[in-house]
């Protein structure tokens, strides 16, 4: 299947452009130092209890895309805006660092002021119930504007075990649904017998 480009080519021939024209073009390799010296302050504050200096490498900043990651009303809407906006960086909420489990609140915490909307969480964490509170402490984000991936673990992908594992996630996070909810790693450690299905009941809850 042809590949389609915007105007001006891909992105690849825009470079190519640019260098031929003594005027190379660096602003993804800016962009990208800049998100990494994000991610990098977002740990360091947190473990310091203060302000941290990013440095923008030179980059500009653009204007901020829509808060909503999911549609709103459907009557009032196009099938353009029926697309969840999936946020451009996530933050993983694990608890393993340096061969030990550590409480990861206050650098979610930090996470969600710095404007992260998009949470990677899962059962095998242990730390839903402190996520949730996060979520339900007044300023933080509205529900709306959050996204959040819950991950089942491994001993439980029996369809009765992953609805089971889903249903206290969502207890512990106090929401109602999750945005994605996915295996936290492809094989089990017990055999079973096909694939979970769904069935309309499982469909709406």
């Amino acid at each position: 299947m042809p590949v389609v480009h915007g105007p001006g080519g891909s992105p690849g021939e825009r470079l190519a452009e640019s260098v031929s024209d003594g005027t190379p073009t660096r602003a993804g390799g800016r962009r990208g130092a800049h998100v990494v010296a994000v991610c990098n302050a977002i740990e360091d504050a947190a473990d310091s209890g203060g302000p941290v200096d990013v440095p923008d490498y030179g980059t500009t900043r653009d204007r901020l895309p829509e808060p909503d990651v999911r549609p709103g009303d459907p009557k009032q809407i196009s099938d353009e805006q029926h697309r969840i906006r999936l946020p451009p960086i996530g933050f993983g909420c694990s608890r393993y660092r340096d061969g030990e489990y550590v409480d990861r609140r206050d650098s979610i915490a930090t996470a969600l002021d710095a404007g992260y909307r998009f949470l990677d969480s899962a059962e095998l964490y242990g730390n839903e119930h402190r996520i949730g509170k996060l979520l339900a402490a007044p300023g933080s984000p509205s529900r709306e504007a959050m996204f959040v991936l819950g991950k089942v673990w491994r001993t439980n992908h029996r369809r009765e075990q992953m609805l089971e594992a889903a249903t206290g996630g969502l207890e512990e996070l106090g929401i109602g649904t999750f945005d994605s909810y996915g295996l936290h790693w492809p094989d089990a450690w017990a055999r079973w017998s096909g694939w979970p299905t769904r069935s309309s009941r499982d469909r709406r809850r």
